[in-house]
Formats: C-alpha cells, structure tokens, sequence
C-alpha cells in the first residue's frame, strides 16, 4: 500500500531540485552558490530535508529531521541530523527520506500526530576564553 494512501492528506513530499541537477553539484559539473534543498517530505507534525551543504570546496548531501513545535502551525525546530547517506534515481530519494524519517521516529519515540518529544543532548560548542 502507497504511503500517500496509509497517511492520506498528512503525507507531502516535494522535489526541489531535479536529480540532474543534484548529482551535477556533487561532481562539480555545475556550480553551487550556497546550500540548497534537494526535496522534503512531511509526515503529520514530522518532516525531513535533504539538503546539498556547501562547506568550502566540498558539497556535502545531509539529511534534516524537523518537528513542527505546535501541531498546526509553521514553526519547525530541528530536531536531529541522522548520518543516513542520501540515495537518488528511481524514486529512491523519497523512499530513503521515508525510511529514515520513520526509523528516527521509532527510535525516539516520536509521533506523526503529537509534537510530544523530548530534547536531544549532544555537543555544545564552548566558548573561547581569551
């Protein structure tokens, strides 16, 4: 059964680069000017990016994972950065988004219907004496 048709109306997934364009940034065929997003794709109040990073020369493919802070409005609080790689051709793109979103939703305890999280610790960044 097709995702659209299990979620109904809370399932949008939208393409914003086409995958030409994707893989000629990462080979450096056509030039980057800044970070820009591949696709995205919301389930309920969760949502995950794909996002081509610009760091210096290199062009990085990451995944975002968002929750939408207050179920029914616009304020999304990002949320986790999984190292999942980013598949493309064939339809892989969304079907990886999906299961990376969904295997971070599992493994968090989160929901597609409740922004009901807790916050995740990882690095802080310290600040420099001197």
């Amino acid at each position: 059964m097709g995702k659209k048709k299990v979620f109904g109306t809370d399932y949008h997934y939208s393409a914003y680069l086409s995958e030409q364009d994707t893989l000629a940034y990462l080979s450096g065929d056509k030039k980057m000017p800044s970070d820009a997003l591949i696709a995205s794709l919301s389930i309920g109040v969760l949502r995950i990016d794909a996002v081509l990073y610009k760091i210096g020369n290199s062009i990085i493919p990451r995944y975002e994972i968002f929750i939408n802070a207050n179920e029914n409005g616009s304020e999304w609080i990002c949320y986790d950065s999984p190292d999942a790689e980013v598949c493309y051709g064939d339809g892989r793109l969304e079907r990886g988004m999906f299961e990376v979103l969904d295997a971070a939703r599992e493994k968090n305890g989160l929901s597609y219907k409740h922004a009901d999280f807790k916050m995740l610790t990882g690095k802080r960044v310290k600040k420099e004496s001197g």
